[in-house]
């Protein structure tokens, strides 16, 4: 009795593996492309929606519906973050995007896709859209300002925090001054009669609580002024020039 073996060649095996694994990828990548859109045009459709309100509506905008909208676009901000960070998301800085061709002519299918945003892909255009990098001033700006930020001066660290310092006993100063000053207030007695000072404005304002005694042969005041008693014991003085 023979044993028969059979052999299968390591190359086809591992380009089978490969053309799987490959379609996978893709398949992977599509998906996570799909979703990011989706996400995007969600973005997209809050934000123009928050414009046209700013535009249309500003007059009679409120801080709240401001809030409402700034809530809602930090909300889907988030969502396309968390989803950039999701395992189910393929690894998009692996795929490089690479312009194939480079034209002058409008092409009608890149204008569909970007909504009219852009109509042709030339050699002005690829660096600004396609760009993976800021530009080198922007970056050696950045850079010094990074180095410059690392630099620790002890003395400008020591000055700042002395200001601080100082800044803070003024204002514990100020406050423990502040509560003495109200706990005095609080010791004070009164020196008037809150119901008659009440009484006193009432009367004054309103006239409230005065009446004036009349007789039968009232007497006329003199043309120079004089005083004249009410039935409450309120002394009221016409003035010299007042009309008769």
């Amino acid at each position: 009795m023979s044993t028969v073996y059979i052999y299968q060649p390591a190359t086809l095996i591992s380009k089978n593996n490969i053309m799987e694994s490959q379609g996978i990828e893709e398949k992977v990548l599509e998906q996570s492309v799909e979703a990011l859109m989706n996400r995007s045009r969600e973005l997209k459709n809050a934000l123009v929606q928050f414009i046209a309100k700013i535009d249309h509506e500003h007059e009679t905008l409120t801080w709240t519906s401001v809030l409402d909208s700034y809530a809602l676009l930090s909300g889907q901000m988030s969502s396309l973050f968390n989803l950039l960070k999701a395992e189910k998301i393929a690894p998009l800085q692996n795929y490089p995007i690479i312009p194939l061709r480079l034209g002058q002519d409008d092409d009608q299918y890149l204008a569909n896709l970007t909504e009219g945003r852009l109509l042709y892909l030339n050699h002005a255009v690829v660096p600004d859209y396609l760009r993976t990098k800021p530009d080198p001033e922007v970056e050696q700006t950045e850079r010094q300002m990074n180095n410059e930020a690392s630099v620790c001066n002890d003395a400008a660290v020591k000055n700042l925090n002395k200001c601080c310092d100082k800044m803070l006993e003024r204002i514990k100063l100020s406050l423990h001054n502040w509560k003495n000053d109200q706990q005095q207030m609080k010791n004070i007695k009164p020196t008037f009669n809150q119901n008659d000072t009440v009484q006193l404005i009432a009367a004054s304002t309103y006239g409230r609580d005065i009446s004036i005694q009349q007789s039968r042969n009232p007497t006329q005041l003199p043309p120079g002024g004089g005083k004249m008693q009410t039935a409450t014991g309120v002394k009221i003085e016409s003035h010299p020039y007042s009309r008769p």
